[in-house]
């Protein structure tokens, strides 16, 4: 069967880009044939069109909330020289990014942008599948938030979610449109499975939809299908603390050298692009390398969902710690199935005041989970394949 995955294929995000990497693996291992539709998102982030009056009030009150309540952490302050600078950095990234896609995405399709794109060529296929990652967060998806729920998919094929993550906000508040349009294509699936309870709680609520939670597409492949990647790096990180995180400033930068010492080891930040005096900088960081540093490294400290998993995957001992409220569910999510809910913190303070973090891991325990959970959801998908 010819599957098309639609997921963030083409970003500078190393979860998101091991993912759709393992989904791919996954199927071709079942002996179907993949292709990976690339739609670069374009506004992330940025203001969603055609809100309403109401819309826009529900916008403004919850983001003044959020600055009343310090709902999100502060950064380091960045100078226009320094921003320009992380910029170069981050192309120099995208660069490695894209020799990472050349070799392991080889069923990488042209970009569609708009649904107009895939009237123009459509990529023909048996089933698709959306998923994992934020790909129903309208917030990510933005005017494109209809192409991850396919509203471009002629009748008669398959379309599975699966991991489909909605945000880690269970409050989230859609447009009214966006409602109305979205569950329009959800009936229209075969089968839903997301990735956390939070976008379970969400469909349930807003668009009375039932959904089945799976596990990350990460978790579906062998361990040993990431070799092929981990030899692709020379890194060796053993002896040190790999720190992961997105936002990064006193509190955490004092709490990582804290940490450090604890446990005598060196402090690696490969991929931060912000200067930290005291702390090595190596700004440029490759998917491969990436990978080796979490497998190698005898601690990690992160913010990263993917960063999560990965220590989950290769049996590190780690403080998961979100950078916003209302962004933690999801991590606390995937916490709660392995027992792990003493890893996630959601500030310096309370990583500082903890103990628990300092006893290892027992992963024969952690293993024990993932086991049952892995299998189930392997079926979960491949059984919807089957009814073809």
């Amino acid at each position: 069967m010819k599957v098309a995955i639609l997921t963030f294929a083409v970003t500078n995000n190393y979860g998101a880009t091991l993912q759709c990497y393992a989904m791919s693996e996954f199927l071709k291992s079942h002996g179907h044939e993949t292709i990976i539709l690339n739609v670069p998102l374009q506004k992330a982030g940025a203001a969603r069109n055609k809100q309403t009056l109401l819309d826009r009030v529900l916008s403004r009150i919850k983001l003044l909330k959020t600055s009343l309540y310090g709902q999100t952490e502060g950064r380091y302050y960045r100078t226009a020289e320094e921003i320009a600078k992380d910029r170069e950095y981050e192309a120099k990234n995208m660069k490695l990014f894209d020799e990472f896609r050349d070799k392991y995405f080889k069923e990488l399709s042209h970009p569609y942008i708009v649904e107009q794109d895939f009237i123009d060529d459509y990529p023909d296929a048996d089933a698709y599948i959306v998923g994992s990652d934020q790909v129903w967060n309208p917030w990510v998806t933005n005017f494109q938030y209809p192409l991850f729920f396919f509203s471009f998919v002629k009748p008669g094929r398959i379309k599975i979610s699966y991991a489909a993550c909605m945000g880690g906000d269970s409050n989230f508040e859609f447009t009214s449109e966006e409602e109305r349009t979205i569950k329009e294509l959800l009936d229209k699936f075969n089968a839903i499975g997301v990735r956390d309870k939070t976008a379970m709680s969400i469909l349930a609520n807003k668009f009375n939809m039932n959904s089945t939670e799976v596990l990350d597409p990460t978790f579906l492949v062998d361990i040993n299908v990431y070799d092929h990647i981990l030899r692709d790096s020379d890194i060796n990180a053993s002896g040190s603390l790999f720190n992961f995180k997105f936002i990064i400033n006193d509190s955490w930068v004092n709490v990582i050298k804290s940490i450090s010492n604890d446990l005598h080891l060196s402090i690696r930040m490969d991929s931060c692009l912000i200067p930290i005096k005291g702390l090595p900088f190596h700004p440029l960081c490759s998917v491969q390398d990436w990978l080796k540093l979490i497998k190698t490294s005898d601690f990690v400290f992160t913010d990263s969902f993917h960063g999560m998993v990965f220590c989950i995957l290769f049996k590190k001992q780690f403080i998961a710690t979100p950078s916003y409220k209302g962004g933690e569910e999801r991590y606390m999510d995937l916490a709660s199935k392995f027992g792990l809910e003493d890893r996630v913190f959601m500030n310096a303070k309370e990583v500082m005041k903890a103990q628990a973090w300092k006893k290892k891991i027992d992963y024969s325990k952690v293993y024990e989970k993932l086991g049952p959970l892995k299998k189930e959801s392997q079926l979960f998908l491949l059984n919807q394949l089957c009814k073809k």
